[in-house]
């Protein structure tokens, strides 16, 4: 990892601590020196493959376009978190250029800290996950976006109000770009978490709004 705590990014971003690692992005939290109160936010780098191949870099900018235009989007939600700025950003002696979003950073723990082996949902408990967090599903899928990477390590219990939000849009999917042959090459990626993602999906298929609800499924059952 090339980011530790107390580096500045960019001159305003403080890193705390590291959240998550998968894939080509990494997770932060950090403090925005900019913001009096010490407002704290995320930090997603995506760092592309090394490559000298211009398309590794293009389509890592393509994913990352893809995912600024789902969250400016889906951002007013209350459960999805707000994008406040991208830019790249050479941080490593030895690498190129990464991508670097900054997000809002939603207080509260992943679900996969609730999932484990001694620990069981009744059937009360199933209810009221699928209660909580469909609405967001719904909102999510009503803007013409798939989520695709729904796991409980992406889904947070918020401190503040015991309530689920949705995060990691990295692998969302536009419906709008369905169609376009140009804009589809990206569909035969096997993009998602092995365990929680449709078979169809796992075998490259052109998405559909019914994989982010079996991943739900797949969650339940856990």
């Amino acid at each position: 990892m090339c980011l530790n705590p107390g580096d500045i990014l960019h001159a305003r971003y403080q890193i705390i601590d590291e959240l998550g690692c998968g894939g080509f992005a990494t997770t932060y939290k950090a403090r925005d020196l900019d913001i009096p109160d010490e407002l704290f936010c995320v930090v997603k780098e995506i760092q592309p493959p090394c490559s000298k191949d211009p398309l590794v870099l293009q389509r890592a900018q393509e994913r990352c376009d893809r995912e600024v235009r789902a969250l400016l989007r889906l951002g007013e939600h209350d459960r999805i978190p707000r994008f406040f700025s991208r830019f790249q950003e050479r941080t490593c002696s030895q690498g190129g250029e990464n991508f670097y979003l900054i997000l809002e950073y939603i207080e509260g723990h992943p679900l996969n800290e609730e999932l484990t082996d001694n620990t069981y949902w009744n059937e009360a408990q199933v209810i009221e996950f699928l209660q909580d967090i469909l609405p967001t599903i719904e909102f999510v899928h009503q803007n013409d976006a798939i989520h695709r990477d729904i796991k409980p390590s992406n889904l947070i219990r918020r401190s503040c109000d015991n309530r689920i939000a949705l995060i990691d849009f990295g692998a969302v999917k536009e419906i709008s770009t369905l169609g376009n042959p140009e804009l589809e090459k990206t569909r035969t990626e096997n993009i998602g978490t092995c365990g929680y993602m449709a078979a169809e999906q796992s075998h490259g298929c052109l998405p559909k709004f019914c994989n982010d609800i079996y991943s739900i499924g797949i969650i339940c059952i856990q």
